[in-house]
């Protein structure tokens, strides 16, 4: 799916901004601000004062722009004349800044205030930092258990006593206020215009003499009244909004104009690097993805535990220079990572995260933690490593348990997907060990041990050993595991192995037990690919002590019960159905789109969507999008004359083809995406390796995949009988008798397929 910073407008807005016509006329200038990525941008601006004759409960699409204009301007540490600038040449006077020349952490918020005469009053102008602030980062992420989310309540307070201050020192009375913020500055301004409104009389300001502008801001305030006179836009593929739930009780305050068309994305299912997917809207996934994980993460439990370590990791992050930033990632996605996946480190960590997706228990998470600290203590002298000092080292470490021990449980719950099974009944019936705690792990690794032992004792006479010692895997859970599960395992081992005496005893019951197991099990999986497969019991495997009695008995009960099972299992799904998803998809989609869903929040991309909705635009050029190269369409409003492009993103449209296994009666094919404009075939999810048409299709007995049954074939299996074929040779092609096996058999049928004409 190609990146771009780019958005789609496919629609017009619903929303229509009234646009009046200014008797004084606009007055156009250009103003500079720093975008996400890339150099300081020089922008065209359009003001008046006519903007503020107005209530601020009224829309004007104008001032919507201008209000973006000025949030973009504060970006930036160490540098605020850009702001400073805009502000003088829009005629506002006596600029008083705060935290824009400091080093930002988390207790600071840059802003710039400023008032001038209009029509008789004050306008104060506050412009809040939003964007390059480094350290104020940190504040992002402190929520608090209770109230308005803290860190941006904090800054909220620190901003509205500044602008109570200015107005002091300046003798300001009979005023108007215009705030404005864009990200983490929005969800401050739609704060500060709360509190305004419920005291205007500390701010000599009336409701009609408020503007206040929330650009994509996160939801921050426990009250959930709508203000006429706070606006707020809101990019319906931004992230940010989202960040902070409904269901921790935060809400925005403003009326709400979303722009942006829809965009789809790829959510995925299974375990990471699954390759299962479906199209959505983007803005469905982040929607769901963020209730999801605020079902699981209560606002309390994060607060107490998540918030003060991110903010710790965050704050020294984002306190660097860029250089440093990029040595830290160095250190932990290439010296850290390569490190635990590369050298002695690898095993443990493949068993100890088997282990925490097992059961839970604080040891285990304690055992994670300290193979991460092991891992980083290795790699402490590299060359990156030295980005960080000892003490943002030590709290790097101190920093894993918390955030595993919280998070690890969430991620955990995200990773387990099985195709088909009801999610309500699949930790207590259909996998027993998934999210056990220790006292029902232990029942149930001594149910499964016991049944084991005992089913092989039925016929090699094996002895009855209960011991907890015999598996041989409870000593390094540790011995809060080890007490937790030992009454439970003695219990469940002696009711196993009666059990699994019984299942030996009754060769025809364990025949008929497993027949039915794998034939819904084969049935289900086959039906989703529509393929039918001659019921065969490839999971049997013969060993030396078993009779040909034994044999015979579970072989006949076996397809007995595997017939039905498997026309149970072909039942469902139906051939339409996509892959059922238990709760699987949503860290794994996020994680595969992050760059598309990052994009989103540049504020190049928001700018020029608030230019869109602004102005009362008309279309000068354009041109269509292809599968190979972007597109555009320019706009020009003749209010003002402000003229802009936004870029169409070209890329093939894909959809997903599932691999189907081929029969002798029906053609199978290869998992392949096609686009649906230009009719390309490709193998990867990107649309970069291009196939040609005919090597998708699979048809059985073709082996050497020319498309067609022919002496080359037959050669080829003979070859293969003989011991000479090559590398690549496909034996599930070339077993055209469908018996799981290749030989002379397949050779005749393949011979008699070409005869027919096949």
């Amino acid at each position: 799916m190609k990146k771009t910073i780019c958005v789609l407008f496919a629609a017009v807005l619903t929303l229509n901004l009234f646009v009046p016509a200014y008797a004084d006329g606009l007055t156009k200038g250009t103003f500079t601000y720093l975008p996400a990525f890339g150099e300081a941008t020089e922008e065209t601006y359009y003001y008046t004062d006519a903007f503020f004759e107005k209530s601020g409960k009224e829309d004007d699409g104008h001032l919507l722009v201008m209000s973006f204009d000025l949030a973009a301007a504060t970006f930036g540490v160490g540098n605020p004349s850009y702001v400073m600038k805009l502000l003088d040449d829009i005629g506002f006077e006596d600029v008083s800044i705060a935290d824009l020349l400091e080093k930002p952490d988390r207790n600071t918020v840059g802003t710039a205030i400023a008032h001038k005469s209009v029509g008789g009053k004050n306008l104060i102008a506050v412009a809040i930092r939003g964007g390059k602030y480094d350290g104020e980062w940190a504040s992002d992420v402190i929520v608090g258990k209770t109230g308005n989310a803290k860190g941006f309540d904090d800054a909220a307070k620190k901003t509205l006593g500044r602008l109570k201050d200015y107005i002091a020192e300046n003798g300001l009375e009979n005023n108007k206020i215009w705030i404005t913020g864009y990200s983490r500055a929005g969800a401050i301004a739609d704060l500060a215009g709360v509190y305004i409104n419920n005291n205007p009389e500390e701010f000599g300001v009336s409701a009609d003499d408020l503007y206040v502008f929330a650009f994509e801001p996160p939801a921050c305030s426990v009250d959930d009244t709508v203000y006429d006179n706070i606006h707020i836009v809101i990019n319906k593929n931004d992230i940010v909004p989202f960040v902070c739930p409904a269901s921790w009780g935060l809400h925005t305050n403003g009326r709400i104009l979303t722009v942006g068309a829809d965009h789809s994305v790829m959510t995925y299912v299974g375990l990471l690097g699954a390759e299962e997917y479906r199209i959505e809207e983007q803005s469905a996934l982040l929607s769901d993805a963020i209730g999801w994980l605020a079902d699981r993460l209560p606002r309390e439990t994060y607060a107490e535990n998540l918030e003060g370590p991110l903010a710790d990791l965050l704050e020294i992050f984002f306190g660097k220079s860029a250089e440093d930033r990029s040595k830290i990632l160095a250190f932990f996605t290439e010296d850290a990572l390569g490190a635990l996946l590369d050298g002695e480190y690898r095993s443990e960590l493949i068993g100890l995260a088997w282990s925490v997706m097992s059961h839970e228990s604080d040891y285990l998470y304690h055992e994670l933690t300290d193979l991460l600290t092991a891992v980083l203590d290795s790699v402490r002298g590299t060359e990156n490593a030295a980005a960080l000092t000892d003490a943002e080292y030590e709290t790097v470490k101190n920093s894993l348990y918390p955030i595993l021990r919280t998070a690890g449980p969430v991620l955990v719950d995200d990773m387990i997907w099985f195709e088909g099974i009801d999610y309500d009944s699949y930790y207590a019936n259909e996998l027993p060990y998934m999210k056990m705690d220790d006292r029902v792990m232990g029942e149930a690794t001594g149910a499964d041990r016991g049944f084991e032992n005992g089913y092989l004792a039925g016929f090699e006479g094996g002895g009855y050993d209960d011991s907890i010692d015999a598996i041989g895997d409870l000593d390094e859970y540790g011995p809060d595991y080890e007490a937790g599960c030992r009454n439970t395992y003695f219990s469940a081992y002696a009711e196993g192995y009666a059990l699994g005496l019984a299942h030996a005893a009754d060769l025809a019951e364990k025949g008929a037990y497993d027949g039915a197991r794998d034939g819904e099990r084969n049935g289900y999986s086959e039906g989703n690919a529509r393929v039918e497969r001659v019921p065969h019991n490839e999971y049997f495997w013969e060993e030396d002590w078993m009779t040909g009695e034994y044999v015979a008995a579970y072989d006949n009960a076996y397809e007995k019960a595997y017939n039905p099972a498997y026309d149970r299992g072909l039942a469902d799904p139906e051939a339409t159905d996509p892959p059922t998803a238990l709760d699987s998809y949503h860290i794994l989609s996020v994680a595969k789109n992050i760059s598309a869903i990052l994009t989103n929040h540049y504020p190049q991309v928001n700018l020029a969507l608030v230019k869109l909705a602004g102005h009362d635009v008309e279309i000068t050029s354009s041109a269509e999008a292809t599968c190979y190269e972007d597109g555009f369409t320019a706009y020009r409003c003749p209010e003002c004359g402000d003229e802009f492009v936004i870029s169409v993103p070209g890329g093939h449209k894909l959809s997903r083809f599932a691999a189907v296994k081929p029969t002798a009666e029906q053609d199978g094919c290869v998992e392949y995406r096609k686009c649906e404009v230009c009719g390309k075939c490709f193998s990867d999810e990107n649309g970069e390796e291009q196939i040609e048409p005919e090597s998708v299709i699979l048809k059985l007995g073709d082996v050497n995949r020319d498309g067609a049954l022919n002496a080359r074939d037959v050669i080829a299996i003979m070859d293969h009988i003989l011991g000479a074929a090559d590398d690549d040779f496909d034996a599930e092609l070339a077993d055209y008798n469908d018996d799981y096996r290749v030989n002379a058999r397949d050779v005749i049928a393949v011979m008699k397929a070409i005869a027919a004409g096949k």
